[in-house]
């Protein structure tokens, strides 16, 4: 049956929220928050949705921020993702370009700016994990999350942008998941489906 649930909200000593921004996409924008990031002696996450066209952005990159190095990771790159990885890591690049196969097992206090394209393309869960790449040390941290115009996106995209925005405070994941839940459906929460409708019992009971 359902379980009492323990939250752990203190974070550690000297850790900062994330500040989130929420964006329409304009290279003055990217330039603005790769450059103020580059100024503190930083480095930069910069995540697509997919590998197609990620050479590209490398390229672009490379083309805003001349003397600095850029370096693109993937799932379809073998061995050599763990170079990149390890390079990264080292500092021997400013930006990483990468798809979403960073979101989990990196903490590099070094990277406290990450920006996402095309955000309104990933799910909430994958977004608040993504943002938890940033703020691993004591240093203000900044997630942009960058969609096309709004005219482009459907209500549920919105929505999904504009909660990460509203639960950006240090312990609010659990607040987050529950909208998350609120949006989607908790499907067959014993079984393997992420999603659904339970309107037959009322999301307020799992709320509660």
């Amino acid at each position: 049956g359902l379980r009492d649930v323990t939250l752990i909200t203190t974070p550690p000593d000297a850790r900062l929220a994330i500040e989130t921004k929420v964006e329409m996409y304009s290279d003055a924008l990217v330039q603005s928050a790769i450059q103020a990031e580059l100024d503190r002696g930083g480095q930069v996450f910069y995540v697509v949705p997919r590998i197609e066209g990620s050479d590209k952005v490398v390229k672009k990159l490379q083309g805003m921020f001349k003397g600095h190095k850029v370096l693109l990771g993937h799932g379809q790159m073998g061995d050599q993702l763990e170079q990149v990885m390890d390079d990264f890591a080292g500092k021997k690049a400013s930006m990483l370009v990468s798809t979403t196969i960073i979101e989990s097992g990196l903490d590099i206090p070094s990277v406290n700016t990450i920006i996402i394209d095309d955000a309104h393309m990933m799910g909430l869960a994958q977004l608040y994990q993504l943002r938890g790449r940033v703020g691993r040390s004591g240093v203000q941290a900044y997630a942009y999350m960058l969609h096309p115009a709004k005219g482009k996106l459907d209500d549920k995209a919105i929505n999904r942008l504009e909660c990460l925005k509203a639960f950006s405070d240090l312990g609010s994941g659990f607040d987050l998941a529950r909208a998350d839940m609120a949006l989607r459906g908790v499907g067959n929460i014993l079984g393997t489906q992420q999603h659904g409708d339970i309107e037959g019992v009322g999301v307020e009971m799992f709320q509660q």
